[in-house]
């Protein structure tokens, strides 16, 4: 679809965005690169394809709930200045 500079001056009015008209052209162009990906969005068959609610709709295949890493509490401490009875001391920064 081919846009006119009216068409743009109006969609910028309507939008609130201002476009001069040193970029008029490259808006131009991006909206009807827009209108052309919604042009084949809607040459699309959807004949068969049943309307859902919500993408996911259907049931979700979720992963088994377990641990894959190794507890390495102990050595991170080692490489800590500060520990007490396992939790990191920190400098205090609120009065």
């Amino acid at each position: 679809m081919k846009l006119k500079k009216d068409d743009v001056t109006q969609l910028g009015i309507l939008s609130r965005l201002t476009i001069d008209e040193h970029t008029i052209s490259d808006v131009t162009s991006r909206l009807e690169n827009v209108l052309r990906l919604v042009d084949q969005l809607q040459a699309a068959d959807t004949e068969n394809i049943e309307p859902m609610a919500h993408p996911q709709q259907d049931f979700q295949t979720l992963r088994k709930d377990e641990i894959t890493e190794k507890n390495d509490q102990k050595a991170f401490q080692k490489l800590s200045k500060g520990i007490c009875n396992d939790l990191y001391l920190v400098p205090k920064v609120i009065e």
